[in-house]
């Protein structure tokens, strides 16, 4: 037990999990005999594994995903956004000041959308694997759910409090 104890301790802090060759049950497995082995991968068959390659890859580069394609898509609504606004300046129907805050709120929403989409997404696919246990179903559920909620969450927040500021700057 001692040396169960010794090999825990020794990979505290340790952020390098993969689906396939360091996950939880390889872990557990290499702290009570000093073996990293997950039978439950090691059991499946040649096509679960290399579609466990393919959905790890894609989770170890989520944040690139995020990069290069939430944050221009994310962009692109809110310069819609901003551009309608515009019209509505030039068209009298708000004020500059308006203007001004709802760009304000527009911008902030949309970063706050991905910065909180980000870790509720991965929550999100923690939560969803305890719950669901298939392998990697119940996170790549969790991670959507997660995301979308936070996505929403985020956006609502980030906006809520960006016009507040604004209104104590400017008044």
């Amino acid at each position: 037990m001692e040396m169960a104890s010794l090999r825990a301790f020794y990979r505290r802090g340790e952020a390098e999990y993969s689906l396939t060759s360091n996950n939880c049950e390889s872990f557990v497995t290499w702290v009570l005999t000093g073996e990293a082995k997950c039978e439950q991968f090691e059991k499946s068959g040649a096509g679960k594994r290399i579609l466990m390659d393919i959905i790890e890859s894609g989770i170890d580069h989520r944040n690139k995903v995020i990069a290069a394609v939430v944050v221009p898509v994310e962009a692109a609504f809110c310069g819609i956004d901003i551009y309608k606004l515009n019209k509505q300046k030039k068209n009298g129907l708000i004020s500059k000041k308006g203007f001004n805050r709802q760009v304000t709120k527009k911008v902030s929403g949309s970063a706050s959308s991905v910065a909180v989409a980000t870790g509720t997404g991965f929550l999100g696919a923690f939560i969803g694997q305890i719950v669901c246990p298939i392998p990697v179903v119940g996170g790549v559920i969790g991670g959507a759910v997660g995301g979308v909620v936070g996505s929403l969450a985020g956006r609502a927040t980030g906006s809520a409090v960006s016009g507040k500021i604004f209104d104590a700057v400017t008044d």
